[in-house]
C-alpha cells in the first residue's frame, strides 16, 4: 500500500479543557471540521518502523477519514476497510468503506439510516452488518449485505433477522454469530430469513468468536460457585460434533482469532497475557506470546505478528476509549512487545490492511501539547508509530 497517501497533509486540531468541553477542529489535506461528541477521525498507522518517510512511510498516526459521527464498529477484509458512523449520535447509521491507499477516491457509502451497529464483517466479495433499529419501544436487528463495489441503487439486502450479541464474523459462506442465550448461530451469505441455524449452545457466557475453514472458536466465562473461570473451545462449523476444550482455567479470555494453525487469544486481566495453542488443543500446555501485559485488548494478526493494546487506565472525556499503547509482537514470541504508537485513544477494535493498522480515535490529538495529568484529559501530541517494513 501506498502509505504516503494516509495522511494527505499537515493536520492538527483546537479543543477546549474539561470546564466548557466544545468543538475540536482537525486540519486534513483541503481541512475538515471534527466536534467532539458528534465526529471522530478513522487513524492509521504503518505496521513497519523501519520505513523511512523519504520512502512514503508515516511517521505518525494520521486520519484518513473525518467527519465520521459517533463511529463504532470497523472491520477490514484485508484490502478495505469499512466503518460504522451513527450521524450527531441520532442512531441514523451510515455504514461506510474505502481502499485506504485512497480513501477520498475509494470512498462508498453502503447504506444510510441504518440505527446502530452490532457488527460489521467482510469477506472480500461482500460487506455484512447488523442494524439494530428502535422502533417505539420495540428493538429489531437487521442482518444486511452489499457486494464491496457497493449496492448499485438497489439498496442494502435483508439477509436475515436476529438479537446478534457479538463474535459476528463471516467465512465467505455463512455468516456467524453468538447471542444473549450463549448460542452460537449462524446464517446462510445468501439469506435465512427470520431461521437463522443453532450451530452449539456454550455452557459459559461467550465473550469472542472466530473461524477458520472447518471450526468456529469461541473464548467464554463459566461461574463455578463464587468463581469465574475461562475457557477457549471449539466445535465443528457446522454443529453435531462435541465442543472440543482447547484450554481451561484462563483469566478473562476474549479476542479469539486464528493465524495458520494456531489459535490465539488474550487473557485481558490486570497482569493478562497473549496465549496460542495448536487448532486442535492445547494438550494442557499454552503457548504464550507475550506476559505480563496491562489487560491486553483488541487483538489482531497478520502473517507474521500480532498486534494488541495495553490499558492505560486513564479517565476519558468520550466514554468508551482508552488511553493505551499499541504494540506489536511476532507470532513466535517476545519478551517485551514494540510499541508502535503509545498514548492513543481507541474506541474500536484494531483491524489490519495491507500495510498498516487502522482503528477509529475519539479524539484526534493537538500537536504540541502534552500527556493527560491528574486522569484529566488534554490535547496532546500523537506519538511515533514505530514498525518493520515488509
Amino acid at each position: 500500500m501506498n502509505r504516503n497517501r494516509i495522511r494527505s497533509g499537515p493536520w492538527a486540531y483546537a479543543q477546549a479543557l474539561p470546564s466548557a468541553i466544545a468543538a475540536v477542529l482537525l486540519v486534513v489535506g483541503c481541512g475538515g471540521k471534527l466536534d467532539l461528541g458528534d465526529n471522530l477521525a478513522l487513524y492509521s498507522g504503518p505496521v513497519d518502523p523501519d520505513a523511512s518517510p523519504s520512502a512514503g512511510g508515516a511517521t505518525t498516526p494520521g486520519p484518513i477519514a473525518t467527519e465520521q459521527g459517533q463511529a463504532t464498529d470497523i472491520a477490514s477484509d484485508g484490502k478495505r476497510i469499512y466503518w460504522f458512523a451513527e450521524v450527531g449520535g441520532t442512531r441514523d447509521g451510515v455504514l461506510k468503506g474505502c481502499d485506504p491507499s485512497d480513501c477520498r477516491g475509494t470512498l462508498v457509502t453502503y447504506a444510510a439510516h441504518q440505527g446502530t451497529s452490532a457488527g460489521i464483517a467482510a469477506d472480500g466479495k461482500s460487506v455484512y452488518w447488523v442494524a439494530e433499529q428502535l422502533v417505539g419501544m420495540v428493538t429489531s436487528y437487521s442482518i444486511r449485505g452489499c457486494p464491496v463495489s457497493g449496492c448499485d441503487g438497489a439498496g442494502a439486502r435483508e439477509i436475515g433477522t436476529a438479537p446478534v450479541v457479538g463474535g459476528f464474523t463471516s467465512d465467505g459462506t455463512y455468516l456467524y454469530w453468538f447471542e444473549a442465550d450463549k448460542t452460537v448461530q449462524r446464517c446462510s451469505a445468501v439469506g435465512c430469513g427470520q431461521s437463522p441455524e443453532v450451530v452449539t449452545t456454550l455452557d459459559g457466557s461467550p465473550t469472542s468468536l472466530a473461524v477458520d475453514d472447518s471450526s468456529v472458536y469461541v473464548t467464554v466465562t463459566v461461574t463455578q460457585g463464587t468463581t469465574e473461570i475461562g475457557r477457549v473451545l471449539a466445535f465443528d462449523k457446522s454443529g453435531g460434533s462435541p465442543t472440543r476444550l482447547l484450554a481451561d482455567n484462563q483469566q478473562s479470555p476474549g479476542d479469539v482469532v486464528v493465524s495458520g494453525q494456531r489459535v490465539l487469544w488474550a487473557n485481558q486481566h490486570d497482569n493478562g497475557a497473549i496465549l496460542s495453542c495448536p487448532r486442535d488443543g492445547c494438550a494442557g500446555s499454552t503457548g504464550s506470546i507475550a506476559s505480563a501485559q496491562s489487560r491486553p485488548t483488541r487483538l489482531a494478526v497478520d502473517e507474521a505478528n500480532a498486534y494488541w493494546v495495553t490499558d492505560q487506565g486513564t479517565a476519558l472525556m468520550a466514554p468508551g476509549a482508552d488511553f493505551v499503547d499499541i504494540v506489536r509482537c511476532p507470532l513466535a514470541g517476545c519478551t517485551s512487545p514494540t510499541v508502535l504508537a503509545p498514548q492513543q485513544q481507541i474506541r474500536s477494535q484494531l483491524v489490519a490492511a495491507g500495510a498498516s493498522l487502522f482503528w477509529l480515535d475519539p479524539n484526534p490529538p493537538l500537536a504540541g501539547s502534552s500527556p493527560p495529568t491528574n486522569g484529566i484529559p488534554v490535547p496532546w501530541a500523537p506519538a511515533s508509530v514505530l514498525g518493520v517494513h515488509k
